[in-house]
């Protein structure tokens, strides 16, 4: 019941995200990796260690975020997991003949060679700023954070599972903030491109502001999202309507 549910809300969640539709009109391949994602979420739910530990490999394999996904406490999840990676890695180098693609995927990915800008930050770090400090930032924690490449199609993907949690919505505190502020950005994001990229009217400064309050307001999002989640076991536990000890309303501070 609880994994057909998920899918019946999810599954539409997802198709009619706009964010999906504009990742099919740019022919990303985000899509493939999503499917991956959402086909090991799956095998997790309804308890099949084997499928999951290969998903979560045909994942990490085609962009190495997923490994934040790897439970670390199962040791019979270790070995399927890297097992099923190895094998796969394997049959590239065959196909391939060469272990040229380890460098080409994985180390592009940790480099960030390319600053074309998209709607990530690295980009902006790198080309304006940062460029002497590239390694000192690569070596950071930041990698496993922040996606160097991302798309809009990543976004879609964790927004699909937010109606799941359609219980926590009366406990969310800045829902209407946050929506306006990623409906705005997503307006300004071909506006500024345009003005910047082909009318030479703005800079990289007007584009990577935006890219940054997008970010942000994703932030925001999903931890409005843990605040919601943490203050209904807090009501749970205590009661819907908490009293003082003279008898009075009090009021609830998550710090």
């Amino acid at each position: 019941m609880y994994e057909s549910n998920i899918l019946h809300v999810s599954c539409p969640s997802y198709l009619l995200n706009p964010f999906t539709i504009l990742s099919c009109v740019a022919k990303s391949t985000c899509g493939l990796n999503n499917a991956v994602i959402a086909l090991f979420v799956l095998a997790t739910i309804k308890g099949n260690v084997l499928l999951s530990a290969i998903f979560l490999s045909l994942a990490t394999y085609q962009s190495i975020y997923p490994l934040t996904l790897f439970w670390w406490f199962v040791a019979q999840y270790l070995f399927m997991y890297l097992g099923s990676l190895f094998v796969i890695v394997g049959l590239s180098f065959f196909l391939l003949g060469s272990w040229d693609f380890l460098p080409s995927v994985y180390g592009f990915i940790l480099s960030v060679p390319d600053l074309t800008p998209n709607v990530g930050l690295f980009w902006y770090f790198f080309a304006e700023m940062f460029e002497h400090f590239r390694l000192f930032f690569l070596c950071l924690a930041v990698i496993s954070i922040f996606k160097s490449y991302p798309t809009v199609g990543d976004i879609a993907l964790y927004m699909a599972f937010l109606p799941v949690w359609s219980h926590l919505h009366r406990f969310l505190r800045n829902i209407f903030l946050v929506s306006c502020v990623l409906l705005a950005c997503s307006a300004l994001f071909p506006v500024l491109w345009h003005l910047w990229i082909y009318a030479g009217s703005a800079n990289s400064n007007f584009y990577y502001a935006i890219t940054l309050l997008f970010n942000v307001a994703q932030i925001l999002l999903v931890s409005d999202y843990f605040y919601a989640f943490l203050r209904r076991e807090h009501h749970l536990t205590y009661g819907l309507y908490l009293k003082r000890k003279d008898g009075s309303e009090a009021t609830l501070v998550l710090k």
